[in-house]
């Protein structure tokens, strides 16, 4: 990382199978870990990083950055856990747009049918499975936020163990 230990003396000795590395995710980080959507901390998940955030400021003043709200917005639906701002943002941009749309229908096509899964992968509802219930769900919030466009509506995902996402397809 950028903070490097210049006393040299942390012990970095591990053994694979009981060692996470974190990533806390700041202001010059997120463009070197190019993290502007949901699919990029599930991408970064997968290999292995267990992801963390800080500071709610712009990460940068160059678009297309995301903001340290967006990150946790992000990391919210990838690890499972937290109130999110409005449910019907699912790529958690900040934003309710047609991109929500494009994103959850994308991942019901490659989750569809499956369990094991969790909003990230399109179960919105909870019940480890992605299937129409989730569609008509998704729909439903995404009218609600068309007919209510200033109204924000929150969701609480749970208290899932943050490593759910790395067990998940």
């Amino acid at each position: 990382m950028r903070n490097c230990d210049i006393n040299k003396d942390w012990d970095v000795s591990s053994e694979a199978d009981k060692t996470e590395l974190m990533v806390v995710v700041e202001h010059s980080d997120t463009i070197y870990f190019q993290i502007d959507h949901m699919a990029d901390v599930l991408a970064w998940t997968q290999r292995g990083f267990v992801l963390g955030c800080q500071g709610v400021g712009s990460i940068s003043a160059n678009p297309p950055s995301s903001t340290a709200v967006d990150l946790i917005e992000f990391m919210k639906r990838v690890y499972d856990f937290g109130t999110l701002a409005n449910r019907a943002d699912f790529n958690g941009d900040g934003a309710v747009n047609s991109t929500d749309q494009s994103d959850f229908n994308a991942a019901y096509a490659d989750y569809q049918g499956q369990s094991g899964c969790n909003w990230v992968h399109g179960d919105l509802n909870g019940d480890n499975y992605v299937g129409a219930a989730d569609s008509l769900l998704f729909n439903t919030w995404r009218l609600y936020h068309i007919n209510n466009p200033n109204s924000w509506v929150s969701r609480t995902l749970g208290e899932a163990e943050p490593m759910d996402a790395l067990t998940k397809p």
